[in-house]
């Protein structure tokens, strides 16, 4: 979606005829960037902890008081199991 947008946001520049015209889209790619930063703050924390195997500890993940996983035996799936 970046890739598509980006031209766009660069002939911002050329829509006003200012001073700031020429910084306005370094300001729109700044701050995009930086909210992307703020966003990626509340991801939880992964540091010391065993990474998510199945779909069930990765809902778990970030959540206190959460049981340890137990490893479950795998299961041999098939091309039926996915129909």
């Amino acid at each position: 979606m970046g890739a598509m947008v980006s031209p766009y946001i660069v002939d911002l520049g050329l829509l006003f005829e200012s001073s700031f015209s020429k910084m306005l889209p370094l300001v729109v790619f700044g701050s995009v960037t930086f909210l992307a930063g703020l966003a990626s703050l509340s991801l939880p924390e992964t540091l010391g902890h065993p990474l998510p195997e199945s779909f069930d500890d990765a809902v778990t993940l970030g959540r206190r008081n959460t049981r340890p996983s137990v490893k479950r035996p795998s299961v041999k799936r098939t091309e039926a199991t996915f129909l």
